[in-house]
C-alpha cells in the first residue's frame, strides 16, 4: 500500500510562489526578450514582495483596474524604509534616504534594478528644501526683482520676484493671488544650469549661478545616486558643471546636462515626449531625474501624475503620436491637448507597455532612457530636473 507523504510545503507557501514566479514572467515580459540576469530579477521580486514594485494600474480609477498594462515601477516608501539608528551619524545629506547605512545600500540596490530592468523608480520624502527657494533668494540678494519665464511654448515673459513672495515659497504658503501677481497668465516659470561654481553670481535672463541651489540637489539621495563619483569641488575654476561628467555614448562625448529648476501650476499638463538631444545631427535619447516637492502643504493627495511608457515601445510612440524628437521636448508633439485617460486608453488599443505613476508630496525619481511620458499637475509644484550620464 502506498502511503503519502506530506507536502513540506504549506498551500499559503505555494499560492506564494506561485505569485512570486507569475510576477518574475510578467518582469521578464517587460524586457522584450531581451536578458535581465537573475540577481536583478530577484531584487525586483522581492521589492514586489514587499510592496515596493508597482504595476500603477488602478491609478486612472474606472477600467483601468486590475489590467497587466506592460510596466513596473519601484517605489521606495518612508514607511517601509529600513530603521536608522540615530546613535550612530552615518547620514551624509539631508534626505531621509540618506540617513543611515541601511536605507543607502537599499536604495542603491533598488536603484541600479529597477533602472537595469527599464522601470522607473521614485524615492519617497527625498527632498527637504526649496530649490527655486534658494534660487530666488540668491537672485533677491543681488537686487534683481524679474527672472524671465522660459516654461511656455511660445515667447517668454517676466515674473516678479520680492522678499515675501520667496519666504512664503519656501514655507509652502503661497496664496493665490500672489500667484497671479507673480506669474501673470503663464503657467511655468524655469531658472536654468545651475551650478556650484562660485566664480561667478550673475543672473541673466536664463541662468543664474548658484551654490546654494546646486547644494540641495546634491543633498538628495537621488542626486548622490546620479552623481555618485562627483567631488565637491565648489569654488573652483570649473566651467562643466558640477553635475555632469563626461562620458563616452556611442563614440559621442556627452557631459549631460545642468539642472534645471522650473514651477508648476495646478492642472499644467506636459505633452508626451521622449527626452533627446541632438548630437552630430542624431538624437541621443537620455534618462531623467529629479527631485520634486510640493509647494501648497495644505493640499492633499499625489503632487503629479504621469505616463510613463516602456522604452521598448519608443519608435511606435514616436509614431503614433507624430513626436519630432529633434525639437526640445515640450515642442515634440503637435497634436490636440490630450489628458492621461486618454493617452492611456490610445496606448491600450495599440498595445503600447506603460505605467500609471502618482508621484507624492516630496520625492525624487529617475526615468530610464527613451521612455516616453507626458504628466498632470494636481497641485502648485516645483522641480528640479536633470539629465544623468547614466550607464542603465
Amino acid at each position: 500500500m502506498m502511503v503519502s507523504r506530506p507536502n513540506p510545503r504549506g498551500p499559503e507557501e505555494e499560492a506564494n510562489e506561485e505569485r512570486r514566479d507569475n510576477v518574475r514572467a510578467r518582469i521578464l515580459r517587460c524586457q522584450h526578450g531581451q536578458a535581465l540576469a537573475k540577481e536583478t530579477c530577484d531584487i525586483l521580486v522581492d521589492m514586489w514582495h514587499k510592496g515596493e514594485l508597482k504595476d500603477g494600474t488602478d491609478s486612472l480609477g474606472d477600467g483601468f483596474g486590475c489590467l497587466d498594462n506592460g510596466l513596473f515601477y519601484g517605489f521606495l516608501s518612508r514607511d517601509n524604509a529600513p530603521p536608522y539608528n540615530v546613535r550612530r551619524r552615518e547620514d551624509d545629506g539631508d534626505s531621509f534616504w540618506s540617513k543611515g547605512e541601511a536605507r543607502r545600500r537599499h536604495s542603491d540596490r533598488v536603484f541600479r534594478a529597477c533602472l537595469t530592468a527599464g522601470f522607473p523608480v521614485l524615492i519617497e520624502g527625498d527632498i527637504t528644501r526649496s530649490v527655486m527657494g534658494a534660487v530666488c533668494k540668491a537672485a533677491v540678494g543681488m537686487h534683481i526683482s524679474k527672472l524671465r519665464n522660459l516654461g511656455v511654448r511660445r515667447g517668454t515673459s517676466m515674473f516678479s520676484l520680492s522678499e515675501e513672495f520667496v519666504d512664503c515659497w519656501v514655507e509652502g504658503n503661497v496664496g493665490d493671488n500672489m500667484l497671479r501677481d507673480a506669474f501673470g497668465g503663464k503657467t511655468t516659470w524655469t531658472i536654468q544650469n545651475f551650478e556650484e561654481n562660485q566664480r561667478v553670481d550673475a543672473c541673466s535672463y536664463q541662468t543664474i549661478e548658484c551654490a546654494a541651489a546646486t547644494g540641495i540637489v546634491r543633498k538628495t539621495r537621488m542626486g548622490a545616486l546620479c552623481y555618485p563619483d562627483t567631488a565637491d569641488t565648489a569654488g573652483t575654476d570649473n566651467t562643466g558643471g558640477e553635475l555632469t561628467k563626461p562620458v563616452s555614448i556611442g563614440e559621442v562625448l556627452w557631459a549631460g546636462s545642468e539642472v534645471t529648476a522650473f514651477a508648476t501650476r495646478r492642472g499644467s499638463v506636459t505633452h508626451i515626449h521622449v527626452d533627446a538631444l541632438e548630437v552630430n545631427e542624431k538624437p541621443l535619447f537620455l534618462p531623467a531625474a529629479g527631485a520634486m516637492r510640493s509647494v501648497n502643504r495644505g493640499d492633499r493627495g499625489p503632487a503629479k501624475r504621469a505616463i510613463v511608457v516602456c522604452a521598448h515601445d519608443m519608435d511606435r510612440v514616436v509614431r503614433l503620436f507624430k513626436l519630432d524628437v529633434r525639437k526640445p521636448p515640450a515642442m515634440q508633439y503637435g497634436g490636440a491637448v490630450s489628458d492621461l485617460r486618454r493617452l492611456a486608453a490610445e496606448l491600450k488599443a495599440n498595445s503600447i507597455g506603460f505605467v500609471v505613476i502618482d508621484f507624492p508630496e516630496a520625492c525624487s525619481y529617475a526615468i530610464p532612457g527613451k521612455c516616453a511620458h507626458m504628466s498632470v499637475t494636481l497641485r502648485l509644484v516645483e522641480t528640479c530636473a536633470w539629465n544623468p550620464a547614466l550607464p542603465f
